[in-house]
């Protein structure tokens, strides 16, 4: 799902939900 966001979203947007991925990863794995 991560590389279906890659196409369909900007780069710029992408990289602040994959940071938010992160931040997040230990409690709640999210997936835009």
């Amino acid at each position: 799902m991560i590389y279906y966001c890659f196409i369909r979203y900007d780069y710029k947007y992408l990289f602040i939900l994959f940071i938010i991925n992160l931040f997040t990863s230990n409690e709640n794995k999210l997936y835009f």
